[in-house]
């Protein structure tokens, strides 16, 4: 859990719930650059999208609760500089989880 001095720790979601990545027969069972391109290709971070139920229960919940700051109050999350080509926060709107930016 994020405190104020440490930082919060998640998985990657790198697994394949709509079931797009397609291997052939023992593919797993090598070492071979080409079957790990085909994988970094379509697994469920490799795009900005949602892909229904099973991925969104991979995602890390950031909430933020009310705090007696006043209307004017805002607040920002960020992620460092190094970090942010491997990071997408999604944020809810209309019904639908989109890439924040």
């Amino acid at each position: 859990m994020w405190r104020p001095g440490r930082g919060a720790v998640f998985l990657a979601n790198i697994d394949d719930d709509a079931r797009r990545c397609r291997m052939r027969p023992g593919d797993l069972d090598r070492i071979d650059p080409a079957v790990d391109e085909r994988l970094a290709a379509c697994h469920d971070a490799a795009d900005e999208r949602v892909n229904g139920a099973r991925d969104e229960s991979d995602l890390a919940p950031l909430r933020v609760p009310p705090a007696p700051f006043g209307d004017d109050a805002s607040g920002r999350v960020e992620v460092a500089a190094t970090q942010r080509p491997y990071v997408r926060l999604f944020v809810g709107r209309d019904g639908a989880l989109r890439v924040g930016r």
